[in-house]
């Protein structure tokens, strides 16, 4: 298979040097091979490694009395695994400063399996935010944050014809979209040996993301458990796209309500996970409080519940929260590299009313109101209703349904 391009690639390689450039993504999304090769284009480029002792040992002795010496020799400067730098915040801070003061700007990129919120606090993610709506400042900030995510849909059939999309649907569902495994030839193979090692690759990575995944947790958030959060991710991946009852879950894992969202922070903070939440703006008897979860790559989800079997094997729910976890992530990522600020909710009715439909599976808000109804295949995506009480109450948002035949147009 050809190189596969990344959208994200014009991004970095026109990164404005005044701000450090960092470079967010989970593991083996291919965060160092994007840096490198727009690196490799500028020259000599100094190369640190958070993960090497001796590396952060020297980064630890950059301050702001000395950030400027310590750039001086240096036309451009990697600093790769950043999350790994115990006290990272206050040593980018020392340099982004430093960087933007100098008359002749170094490029400066990081990358972090964690996101280090560089230009923001933290945000609370069981409330809503309207600030997250409304485009930052970006000239006043020292930092460019972007994100490297999985594969999109679009990334892998860019240079094939666009039916194509539907055609990787049911492959996507099952081994994701990371780089090692969406490029895998063998995974197209219809011979069973050839798909059965390509399943025991998969597993093989999952673990390896697995253990880094629980690694990065403890650095993000050093006082909880780790045998919890694996309890956890496990539960997650059972409720896949399913609204979580978070008191019965607490008491499932034997944790109280609040540390039980801060463990749900923590995996959306180091990339494992996006939150989706309810939509309640005009409508008496709308869900407040709802929360769903899907996972950044399936991959990990289905190693979680051990099963790698095609989707011709799934039962219904399984292949509905399947196709709505691919969707959720593929328009995720879309506005994410398009660098739109529109957040996606799902909306629900409180009480169930005959004869109408009482739940959305997906809402845009951000650049007006686009909502959607999802089905892997078109008899189960019974619950599309263009007169329902959502479209006449919401009469300014679009309602569309969308199926793997019609994924392409949605992307």
């Amino acid at each position: 298979m050809a190189v596969i391009k990344r959208t994200l690639t014009p991004l970095v390689r026109e990164h404005n040097t005044r701000k450090i450039l960092a470079v967010y993504g989970p593991h083996f999304c291919g965060k160092s091979s994007l840096v490198n090769e727009i690196l490799q284009e500028r020259g000599a480029s100094v190369s640190l490694d958070g993960g090497d002792p001796s590396d952060t040992l020297y980064l630890r002795s950059v301050s702001e009395d000395n950030a400027a010496e310590f750039l001086q020799d240096k036309n451009s400067l990697l600093i790769k695994n950043a999350h790994k730098v115990p006290g990272i915040s206050k040593i980018l801070f020392a340099l982004a400063r430093a960087n933007k003061a100098s008359e002749h700007h170094k490029l400066i990129v990081i990358t972090s399996a964690i996101d280090l919120r560089l230009n923001r606090s933290d945000d609370d993610l069981f409330s809503f935010n309207i600030e997250r709506l409304v485009n930052i400042d970006e000239e006043s900030l020292l930092f460019t944050e972007v994100y490297l995510w999985p594969f999109t849909l679009n990334e892998i059939v860019a240079s094939d014809d666009p039916r194509r999309v539907s055609a990787e649907v049911d492959l996507c569902m099952v081994r994701g979209l990371m780089p090692e495994s969406a490029t895998d030839s063998e995974v197209r193979s219809d011979n069973g040996r050839a798909l059965i090692t390509t399943h025991e690759r998969l597993r093989v990575e999952c673990s390896q993301r697995l253990e880094l995944l629980l690694n990065d947790l403890l650095l993000a958030a050093p006082r909880l458990n780790r045998d919890k959060f694996h309890e956890l991710l496990v539960l997650l991946a059972q409720k896949l796209g399913r609204e979580l009852d978070l008191d019965e879950m607490s008491q499932v894992l034997g944790l109280g309500p609040e540390v039980l969202k801060e463990y749900v922070s923590a995996l959306e903070r180091c990339l494992a996970i996006k939150s989706c939440r309810s939509l309640h703006l005009a409508i008496s008897g709308e869900k407040s409080d709802g929360l769903r979860i899907y996972f950044t790559d399936i991959a990990l989800r289905n190693f979680l519940i051990n099963d790698f079997s095609p989707v011709a094997d799934r039962n219904e729910q399984e292949l509905q929260a399947l196709f709505a976890s691919l969707f959720f992530m593929e328009r995720y990522k879309k506005h994410d590299l398009e660098r739109r600020q529109i957040s996606i909710f799902y909306w629900k009715k409180t009480i169930a009313e005959p004869g109408s439909t009482n739940s959305v599976d997906f809402v845009e808000l951000g650049d007006g109101m686009r909502a959607w109804q999802c089905g892997y295949r078109e008899d189960l995506c019974a619950h599309f209703d263009p007169q329902s009480l959502f479209v006449k109450t919401y009469h300014q948002c679009s309602l569309h349904r969308v199926t793997p035949a019609s994924l392409a147009a949605c992307l």
